[in-house]
């Protein structure tokens, strides 16, 4: 067992030698160049093109964004006053429908006033053709008492009856 971890032991050893030495070949083939005085200088044009074009870019969405702006605004008053009219349409359409619901109250309503009134008016007829009836009576009965008196006296007062009956002077 030891045999065996000796012989791989030596193996690493000689395989970690090796790569050393390779890596070390290597570093000195590779030569080292040191920029030149010229190549530090940082070279502005190169990207100067490419800067105006983001920079235009820049410049045009900004104006983009400051024309919607002023456009939603616009938009936005225009939308408030529809709102607001449309608002006022609404209270006025519930109004209406609130009304509406009381023309059935008022239609029983007026169905029992004008059925009331009817009865009434009837009544009203009946007492005012009594009335009459009691009026003419009583003109016929103040008619004989006045019989008595002269033609033209008789005249006078039965057209005086007859106008109080009718409700006009004569």
């Amino acid at each position: 067992m030891f045999e065996n971890f000796k012989e791989r032991l030596l193996s690493a050893q000689q395989d970690f030698s090796s790569g050393l030495k390779t890596l070390g070949d290597k570093s000195k083939e590779v030569k080292i160049k040191k920029p030149s005085s010229t190549d530090g200088l940082p070279k502005f044009a190169a990207g100067a093109e490419l800067l105006s074009k983001y920079e235009n870019t820049w410049a045009a969405l900004h104006k983009r964004t400051e024309e919607c702006a002023k456009v939603g605004e616009v938009v936005d008053g225009k939308i408030v006053v529809l709102s607001a009219y449309w608002e006022k349409r609404r209270n006025q359409l519930s109004e209406l429908q609130e009304q509406l619901e009381q023309i059935p109250a008022l239609l029983v309503g007026l169905d029992a006033l004008t059925s009331k009134l009817g009865k009434t008016w009837t009544a009203c007829f009946t007492k005012r053709a009594e009335t009459k009836t009691i009026c003419i009576y009583g003109a016929f009965t103040a008619l004989k008492a006045i019989k008595g008196t002269p033609q033209r006296r008789n005249q006078a007062k039965f057209n005086k009856v007859i106008g109080d009956i009718n409700g006009t002077k004569t």
